[in-house]
């Protein structure tokens, strides 16, 4: 099946391009999909530990783009260095508040957080390589009174 695009040809060159949202600004977020995997380098001090990066995007401003949170297994602590593990409490607990997550009875993070939304404080992340372009991350969760 051919795509025809001829129509939209204008609009599709006329397309403004994704920006980054200021510093400090505050949002309304939500999960679009969390994708989960396991440190696989023997070399790591946390081999062997499960982990989730929760996929972020903002629905009022569509041109901001996707942004991620690393979260560890905190199931696997035994796996997770201590003072890691130390820092993933506050902040699990923090971004739970922020999207309503019932943590007092098992979830499933895949499919139970997608479509979540919580407010939240975005921070600017900056690649010290210079290989890639400036992106927007979580600088604080709003935590609901």
């Amino acid at each position: 099946m051919l795509s025809d695009y001829s129509k939209m040809e204008r609009e599709i060159k006329d397309a403004p391009k994704p920006r980054i949202l200021p510093n400090g600004t505050e949002v309304r977020a939500r999960i679009i999909r969390v994708e989960s995997g396991i440190i696989e380098d023997e070399s790591k001090k946390s081999y062997g530990a499960k982990y989730y990066n929760v996929l972020l995007d903002v629905p009022a401003d569509p041109l901001c783009p996707i942004f991620r949170q690393f979260f560890w297994e905190l199931a696997d602590r035994d796996k997770i260095p201590e003072e890691q593990f130390r820092r993933a409490l506050p902040q699990f607990r923090e971004f739970a508040a922020c999207f309503g997550i019932d943590y007092s009875r098992p979830f499933n993070w895949e499919t139970d957080l997608e479509r979540l939304e919580g407010d939240i404080v975005l921070g600017i992340k900056k690649d010290k390589e210079g290989q890639y372009a400036d992106q927007n991350n979580i600088r604080e969760f709003i935590v609901p009174k």
